[in-house]
């Protein structure tokens, strides 16, 4: 029996509830892997395995169990084919670096990787994806995935350092993956979740130079991660978040990807220097090759300077709502935007709402107005009038601001950015942000 209790956007749960994937699970016994201790050894903290692959090896590990892993480096990493009922946990011993150069879960079912630290070796060049995962329920937890060993020095890498060794922090290719509370930092690009019922949670990406977050699996619930600092080092149109359909030859553009949901999240294109020469011109969250079907997109803060903020090009049933974009570099009325358009080879899109959302510009044809719903949206051209920013770089309504209390209350979702139930016996907030 699958032990995954996944998130179901609506509940009143806040971050720390959401995060808990495997409450509940049964508890299984101990086991302890040294690198360099003897081999042989049964597993017991007083004779621990040399390695994982001795500790996967001689079929003492059941369902349910952890297996700490001391301080080291364990080099490259790959568990093959294993399946549990319930999570079996590869843990950091608190405290120590447990160092892989690349971890790869290949057709391995409720196996759970958490508190480890992942940079690839110097010079092993092949770029790659430093995490791949398929199989069913596998769950990362608590990592650490740097581009290199020095990745939080991002900004003072040059154009140079960027292209000598690409990496891809993780692909997500099995179902019913979980992503949660991990760090993805000096990457080329950060995560790709591919396959269906993914759920992205809590996680940090910094630094990166493409996309941070693609989805093309259906069902995927992408929440409560924070996007900061993208740089330009290629052609590619760099998004916060982008999405597209898949027909069965893999193009763009030419299927359906259906039930994903994208809350929560802060998109802010840059923290650091602002006369950085590498600082790109970022787009938020851009689904431009539907269809889209039965998609949501709510409490996202998007602070950037590329036209598009919030794009969704085809779509039957989406709503956009509750989110709040801003310009990251200058007052403008033309950009970013919120837009709500047909698909690029005519298809109408039908039945989908935009409510409750603070932006610069909204965009939708009359075609598109005729068969959905604009309503309650604020236009905002100079944010610091009616938003303030917070630690965090994420705007918020000023306390006793002219826009308080003007969402509509049968499009508002019922939690906010920081998953805060929005009360509704005080008038409720457009944007992300529920009160002060």
């Amino acid at each position: 029996m699958q032990s995954l209790l996944r998130y179901i956007p609506g509940r009143l749960l806040g971050p720390v509830a959401a995060l808990c994937v495997w409450c509940g699970a049964a508890l299984g016994a101990d086991h302890f892997v040294v690198p360099g201790s003897a081999p042989g050894g049964d597993g017991s903290a007083a004779q621990p395995w040399s390695s994982i692959a001795e500790a996967f090896g001689n079929g003492v590990v059941n369902s349910g169990d952890t297996i700490h892993l001391a301080e080291g480096d364990y080099g490259a990493v790959t568990l093959q084919g294993l399946a549990y009922d319930q999570l079996v946990t590869l843990r950091a011993a608190p405290g120590t670096l447990a160092r892989f150069s690349r971890l790869v879960l290949d057709r391995t079912r409720n196996v759970a990787i958490d508190g480890i630290t992942l940079w690839p070796d110097p010079g092993s060049g092949g770029g790659g994806a430093l995490v791949s995962e398929t199989g069913q329920g596998n769950v990362l937890r608590n990592l650490d995935i740097r581009g290199r060993q020095a990745a939080d020095m991002y900004t003072s890498w040059s154009a140079q350092d960027w292209r000598m060794d690409p990496r891809v922090g993780a692909k997500l290719m099995g179902s019913h993956s979980i992503l949660e509370n991990s760090r993805l930092t000096g990457l080329a690009e950060g995560l790709g979740i591919i396959g269906p019922d993914a759920t992205v949670i809590g996680n940090t990406f910094r630094g990166f130079g493409g996309d941070a977050i693609r989805i093309v699996g259906d069902g995927a619930l992408v929440r409560f991660n924070n996007i900061a600092d993208c740089v330009k080092i290629s052609e590619n149109h760099d998004d916060g978040i982008q999405a597209w359909a898949r027909g069965p030859d893999g193009r763009a553009g030419q299927g359906v990807l259906s039930g994903v949901t994208i809350d929560a999240n802060t998109i802010l294109e840059w923290t650091g220097p602002p006369d950085h020469p590498l600082r790109c011109s970022l787009q938020g969250i851009g689904l431009f090759d539907g269809m889209f079907e039965d998609l949501t997109i709510s409490n996202n803060v998007v602070s950037v300077s590329a036209y598009h903020g919030i794009s969704v090009a085809g779509a039957v049933n989406a709503r956009i709502v509750n989110n709040t974009v801003v310009n990251a570099v200058q007052i403008s009325r033309k950009g970013p935007w919120i837009q709500l358009a047909d698909h690029k080879n005519g298809t109408p899109t039908l039945d989908s709402l935009v409510a409750n959302n603070i932006a610069p510009r909204f965009l939708g044809g009359d075609t598109v107005r005729a068969a959905n719903r604009f309503e309650g949206n604020h236009v905002v051209i100079y944010p610091v009038r009616d938003l303030e920013q917070d630690a965090d770089g994420a705007w918020r309504l000023h306390p006793d601001g002219r826009l308080r209390g003007l969402s509509d209350p049968l499009s508002t979702p019922p939690t906010d950015r920081t998953g805060q139930r929005r009360d509704p016996s005080d008038g409720l907030d457009p944007g992300a942000f529920e009160g002060s």
